[in-house]
């Protein structure tokens, strides 16, 4: 599945499988994983804002809203 945000970075050259967010991240943040990508807010963001000087960090944090029986 493609990630259509740029602050994604994927590099698939020579053998390589690299596959980053470079969104600035707060010291508080967990480590990235792709799966991360799918329910991140940025892209939405960046296509309703035409803002040149808008600055965007990130915070990963885990998913407080899970449903348990």
């Amino acid at each position: 599945m493609t990630v259509k945000c740029r602050f994604f970075y994927e590099d698939y050259y020579r053998g390589r499988e690299v596959q980053e967010c470079r969104l600035p991240k707060s010291a508080a943040s967990l480590p990235w994983k792709r799966k991360v990508c799918d329910s991140c807010p940025v892209p939405t963001i960046l296509l309703q804002t035409r803002c040149e000087h808008l600055a965007l960090e990130g915070t990963i944090t885990k998913n407080s809203s899970s449903a348990s029986a």
